[in-house]
Protein backbone atom coordinates (compact mmCIF):
# COMPACT_ATOMS: atom_id res chain seq x y z
CA UNK A 1 0.00 0.00 0.00
CA UNK A 2 1.35 3.34 -0.95
CA UNK A 3 0.32 6.56 0.80
CA UNK A 4 0.76 10.16 1.08
CA UNK A 5 -0.11 10.83 4.23
CA UNK A 6 1.70 13.00 6.45
CA UNK A 7 2.05 12.96 10.10
CA UNK A 8 -0.70 10.36 11.26
CA UNK A 9 -1.75 7.53 9.03
CA UNK A 10 -5.28 7.50 7.79
CA UNK A 11 -7.19 5.03 9.51
CA UNK A 12 -9.06 3.68 6.33
CA UNK A 13 -5.77 2.56 5.17
CA UNK A 14 -5.10 0.89 8.45
CA UNK A 15 -8.10 -0.81 8.22
CA UNK A 16 -8.29 -1.73 4.89
CA UNK A 17 -4.52 -3.44 5.34
CA UNK A 18 -6.46 -5.03 8.57
CA UNK A 19 -8.81 -6.41 6.58
CA UNK A 20 -6.58 -7.87 4.07
CA UNK A 21 -4.76 -9.79 6.64
CA UNK A 22 -7.40 -11.37 7.66
CA UNK A 23 -8.04 -12.79 4.87
CA UNK A 24 -5.12 -14.14 4.78
CA UNK A 25 -2.80 -11.30 3.05
CA UNK A 26 0.77 -10.00 4.15
CA UNK A 27 0.34 -6.00 3.62
CA UNK A 28 3.20 -3.04 3.47
CA UNK A 29 2.41 -0.05 4.14
CA UNK A 30 5.07 2.72 2.40
CA UNK A 31 4.54 6.39 3.43
CA UNK A 32 5.91 7.50 0.15
CA UNK A 33 6.15 11.40 1.25
CA UNK A 34 6.53 11.38 5.19
CA UNK A 35 9.10 9.13 6.58
CA UNK A 36 8.31 9.58 10.20
CA UNK A 37 4.66 8.62 9.37
CA UNK A 38 2.69 7.30 12.54
CA UNK A 39 0.13 5.52 13.70
CA UNK A 40 -1.58 5.65 17.04
CA UNK A 41 -3.65 1.91 16.77
CA UNK A 42 -2.61 -1.54 16.23
CA UNK A 43 -1.98 -2.95 13.15
CA UNK A 44 -2.39 -6.76 12.99
CA UNK A 45 0.97 -8.86 12.87
CA UNK A 46 0.86 -9.57 8.63
CA UNK A 47 0.67 -5.57 8.82
CA UNK A 48 4.03 -3.46 8.69
CA UNK A 49 4.45 0.22 8.60
CA UNK A 50 7.27 0.82 6.90
CA UNK A 51 9.99 3.16 7.35
CA UNK A 52 10.95 5.24 3.91
CA UNK A 53 14.76 6.18 4.05
CA UNK A 54 14.68 8.17 0.96
CA UNK A 55 11.64 10.77 1.35
CA UNK A 56 11.31 13.42 -1.58
CA UNK A 57 12.89 16.53 -0.82
CA UNK A 58 10.23 19.37 0.50
CA UNK A 59 9.37 21.05 3.47
CA UNK A 60 8.74 19.29 6.63
CA UNK A 61 8.29 19.94 10.55
CA UNK A 62 7.30 23.72 11.52
CA UNK A 63 8.34 25.23 8.30
CA UNK A 64 5.77 23.57 5.74
CA UNK A 65 2.89 24.39 9.04
CA UNK A 66 4.28 27.77 8.48
CA UNK A 67 3.84 27.98 4.89
CA UNK A 68 0.61 26.61 4.86
CA UNK A 69 -0.49 29.15 7.58
CA UNK A 70 0.88 31.75 4.89
CA UNK A 71 -1.19 30.37 1.46
CA UNK A 72 -4.62 29.66 3.56
CA UNK A 73 -4.02 33.65 4.74
CA UNK A 74 -3.09 34.51 1.23
CA UNK A 75 -6.33 32.39 -0.11
CA UNK A 76 -8.99 34.66 2.33
CA UNK A 77 -6.91 37.79 1.84
CA UNK A 78 -5.53 37.60 -1.80
CA UNK A 79 -7.02 35.03 -3.72
CA UNK A 80 -5.73 36.08 -6.99
CA UNK A 81 -1.95 36.77 -5.41
CA UNK A 82 -2.39 33.30 -4.27
CA UNK A 83 -3.46 31.95 -7.01
CA UNK A 84 -0.87 33.32 -9.23
CA UNK A 85 1.71 32.05 -6.53
CA UNK A 86 -0.04 28.48 -7.10
CA UNK A 87 -0.15 28.15 -10.80
CA UNK A 88 4.13 29.14 -10.81
CA UNK A 89 4.74 26.75 -8.57
CA UNK A 90 2.49 24.01 -10.66
CA UNK A 91 4.38 24.91 -13.63
CA UNK A 92 7.90 24.72 -12.37
CA UNK A 93 7.17 21.18 -10.26
CA UNK A 94 5.98 17.96 -10.99
CA UNK A 95 5.19 16.75 -7.49
CA UNK A 96 3.97 13.53 -8.55
CA UNK A 97 7.22 13.09 -10.73
CA UNK A 98 9.15 13.94 -7.30
CA UNK A 99 7.43 11.58 -5.21
CA UNK A 100 7.87 8.65 -8.38
CA UNK A 101 11.71 9.34 -8.53
CA UNK A 102 12.33 9.11 -4.83
CA UNK A 103 10.54 6.07 -4.19
CA UNK A 104 10.71 3.79 -7.06
CA UNK A 105 14.77 2.77 -6.78
CA UNK A 106 14.92 1.52 -2.87
CA UNK A 107 11.29 -0.05 -3.57
CA UNK A 108 12.59 -1.89 -6.61
CA UNK A 109 15.32 -2.68 -5.15
CA UNK A 110 13.77 -4.15 -2.49
CA UNK A 111 10.90 -7.59 -2.41
CA UNK A 112 8.26 -8.30 -5.34
CA UNK A 113 4.33 -7.29 -4.71
CA UNK A 114 1.52 -8.82 -6.26
CA UNK A 115 -0.72 -6.16 -5.34
CA UNK A 116 -0.05 -2.11 -5.50
CA UNK A 117 -2.52 -0.16 -3.44
CA UNK A 118 -2.48 3.37 -4.79
CA UNK A 119 -4.09 5.63 -1.80
CA UNK A 120 -4.75 8.98 -3.72
CA UNK A 121 -3.76 10.73 -6.61
CA UNK A 122 -0.06 11.31 -5.47
CA UNK A 123 1.06 8.28 -5.42
CA UNK A 124 -0.71 6.95 -8.57
CA UNK A 125 2.45 7.22 -10.67
CA UNK A 126 4.47 5.72 -8.46
CA UNK A 127 2.36 3.11 -8.56
CA UNK A 128 1.69 2.50 -11.91
CA UNK A 129 5.70 2.40 -12.44
CA UNK A 130 6.32 -0.37 -9.50
CA UNK A 131 3.56 -2.44 -10.96
CA UNK A 132 4.91 -2.61 -14.51
CA UNK A 133 8.14 -3.99 -12.90
CA UNK A 134 6.48 -6.23 -11.17
CA UNK A 135 3.55 -7.15 -13.26
CA UNK A 136 1.27 -6.50 -10.35
CA UNK A 137 -2.33 -5.56 -10.02
CA UNK A 138 -3.14 -1.89 -9.03
CA UNK A 139 -6.15 -0.98 -7.06
CA UNK A 140 -6.65 2.89 -6.84
CA UNK A 141 -8.49 4.20 -3.35
CA UNK A 142 -10.29 7.46 -3.62
CA UNK A 143 -10.71 8.68 -0.31
CA UNK A 144 -11.97 11.80 -1.84
CA UNK A 145 -12.41 14.28 -5.06
CA UNK A 146 -8.88 15.30 -5.06
CA UNK A 147 -8.35 17.87 -7.61
CA UNK A 148 -11.35 19.22 -5.50
CA UNK A 149 -10.19 20.44 -2.48
CA UNK A 150 -10.73 23.66 -2.11
CA UNK A 151 -8.52 23.78 1.09
CA UNK A 152 -5.36 22.60 -1.02
CA UNK A 153 -5.79 23.44 -4.55
CA UNK A 154 -7.02 27.52 -5.84
CA UNK A 155 -5.78 27.49 -9.10
CA UNK A 156 -7.18 25.80 -12.44
CA UNK A 157 -3.48 25.27 -13.17
CA UNK A 158 -2.97 22.69 -10.27
CA UNK A 159 -6.55 21.37 -10.24
CA UNK A 160 -5.89 20.23 -14.03
CA UNK A 161 -2.42 18.78 -13.22
CA UNK A 162 -4.14 16.63 -10.24
CA UNK A 163 -7.09 15.18 -13.16
CA UNK A 164 -4.68 14.55 -15.72
CA UNK A 165 -2.95 12.42 -13.24
CA UNK A 166 -6.18 10.91 -11.69
CA UNK A 167 -7.17 10.02 -14.77
CA UNK A 168 -3.53 8.32 -16.39
CA UNK A 169 -3.71 6.32 -12.86
CA UNK A 170 -7.33 5.02 -13.17
CA UNK A 171 -7.20 3.77 -16.63
CA UNK A 172 -4.05 1.82 -15.39
CA UNK A 173 -6.17 0.38 -12.49
CA UNK A 174 -7.47 -3.10 -12.38
CA UNK A 175 -9.71 -1.79 -9.69
CA UNK A 176 -11.08 1.33 -8.02
CA UNK A 177 -12.36 1.67 -4.70
CA UNK A 178 -14.34 5.01 -3.36
CA UNK A 179 -14.75 6.43 -0.28
CA UNK A 180 -18.64 6.99 -1.28
CA UNK A 181 -21.37 7.46 -3.95
CA UNK A 182 -20.30 11.18 -4.39
CA UNK A 183 -16.78 10.30 -5.52
CA UNK A 184 -17.93 7.20 -7.44
CA UNK A 185 -19.90 9.28 -9.51
CA UNK A 186 -17.57 11.83 -9.92
CA UNK A 187 -14.84 8.99 -11.16
CA UNK A 188 -17.32 7.73 -13.69
CA UNK A 189 -18.32 10.99 -14.89
CA UNK A 190 -14.57 12.42 -15.53
CA UNK A 191 -12.61 9.45 -16.32
CA UNK A 192 -15.19 6.81 -17.37
CA UNK A 193 -12.58 4.12 -16.17
CA UNK A 194 -12.57 0.32 -17.32
CA UNK A 195 -11.49 -0.92 -14.16
CA UNK A 196 -14.62 -2.27 -11.86
CA UNK A 197 -15.56 0.31 -9.25
CA UNK A 198 -16.58 -0.56 -5.25
CA UNK A 199 -17.58 2.03 -2.85
CA UNK A 200 -16.04 1.21 0.94
CA UNK A 201 -17.20 3.53 3.25
CA UNK A 202 -15.44 4.25 6.06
Amino acid sequence: MLTPDEGHLDRRIAQEAATLAAQGWTVDIHPAVDPHLAFDGDLPPAVRLLANPRPPVRPSGPGRAVLRRVKRRLDRLAPPVARFIEAVQYRRRDIAREITDANAPNLLAGRRYDLVVAHDVPVMPLAVRLAARWNAAIVSDLHEVFPKQDEYFTSSVARRYWRHLEGVGLAASDGIVCVNEAVESYARKTHTPMAPIAVVHN
